[in-house]
């Protein structure tokens, strides 16, 4: 592996790699021995003992204290956002009719849900709303070019009209229909 190569002489041979037998992740080198957490623990004493001044200029830095204050405030979003999922699986689990598996559904396949707004139709009238305003249409077409054939003083445009209702009252049936 690798070996990194430390360019600041602070007495530690290779930042202290070579000294120890391990490569730079740590683990144990062909040469030489595990490191102890001891070991560990009197290295990063000694690196804190000499960079103190540094580390402490650091810690009071404005930007060490609005990164303090940003990370405790992800935290604490962090949290409410646990808590209210927590509070929402807690509600769900809680309703009693909110199974999912086959077993589950307890109602017969021939009742209607609730929610599907069905109106069953009724055997006395057997056309729609749409049929009846396009018959509409056809008879009040058929009445104004009557009125309009009748009348000699009404003006031309109202054979138009009446033939237009007239033809899309046709239209509309026939299309129905099919």
């Amino acid at each position: 592996m690798t070996e990194f190569k430390n360019t600041s002489d602070h007495g530690y041979p290779d930042d202290g790699q070579a000294a120890r037998g391990t490569d730079a992740r740590g683990a144990a080198s062909s040469d030489g021995a595990a490191q102890s957490p001891a070991d560990d623990d009197a290295a990063w004493e000694s690196f804190l003992a000499d960079h103190a001044d540094d580390l402490g200029a650091l810690d009071g830095s404005r930007a060490a204290r609005r990164f303090e204050r940003e990370a405790q405030k992800q935290d604490r979003l962090r949290h409410e956002r646990y808590k209210e999922e927590a509070r929402r699986e807690y509600e769900e689990m809680s309703r009693p009719d909110t199974g999912d598996g086959p077993r589950d559904f307890r109602t017969s396949a021939l009742d209607d849900h609730p929610d599907d707004h069905f109106t069953p139709p009724d055997p006395k009238i057997d056309t729609d709303s749409y049929t009846v305003a396009y018959v509409a249409l056809l008879v009040l077409g058929v009445a104004i070019t009557l009125v309009a054939l009748l009348v000699p003083a009404v003006p031309h445009a109202l054979w138009t009209v009446g033939g237009l209702l007239m033809l899309l009252g046709v239209v509309a049936l026939v299309v129905r229909r099919r």
